[in-house]
């Protein structure tokens, strides 16, 4: 079973069963029909590099899904991206676990591979709590803009940078799983 697998991430599984129930009563133009849409909740690592404005990153997610009838599923996956980044430190390079949760159109829109834009923030707090935390809103697409297959919620808290600071990030890139 896969709560034995990873028991922690338990009461997510709960807390989607419960927003599936509620999709299933209050949204039945989603929730009917072929179309299974489905909830993730994985752990991320990212490894990104800025220079001037310019980004450039790679990450890995693994996690946990359930769709709208119920099934649940794990998954695998990972992403490129680059874009612009605006802030106090121009020239950085961080490595930084996360958490994402993500909305499906589709249960089989999960596997396979997407297109993505990201608008993100990031605070860096070196004194006194030295911390950097991010997060941001992530569109993905299939074969264009046009072509929605979900929206994803990514966040992170790491160690702070030695430049206090709010970042402002902008990027695109592509996915698989």
């Amino acid at each position: 079973r896969l709560e034995h697998v990873v028991p922690a991430q338990s009461v997510a599984v709960d807390v989607f069963f419960s927003a599936i129930d509620s999709l299933k009563k209050d949204c039945p133009a989603i929730a009917g029909g072929n179309v299974k849409p489905a909830f993730t909740q994985g752990f991320t690592f990212g490894v990104d590099v800025a220079f001037a404005t310019k980004t450039a990153g790679i990450g890995t997610e693994i996690g946990i899904g359930v769709d709208i009838e119920g099934n649940k599923f794990c998954y695998v996956g990972a992403c490129v991206v680059s874009g612009r980044t605006f802030g106090p430190n121009p020239n950085s390079a961080n490595a930084e676990p996360g958490l994402a949760i993500s909305g499906f159109k589709s249960m089989s829109s999960v596997a396979g591979e997407c297109s993505l834009i990201d608008a993100g923030i990031e605070v860096n707090l070196p004194t006194p709590l030295k911390i950097q935390g991010s997060t941001g809103l992530t569109y993905l697409d299939g074969s264009g803009l046009g072509d929605f297959i979900g929206v994803q919620y990514p966040m992170s808290l790491s160690n702070a940078d030695p430049v206090p600071g709010a970042e402002v990030s902008f990027s695109k890139g592509m996915c698989c799983a």
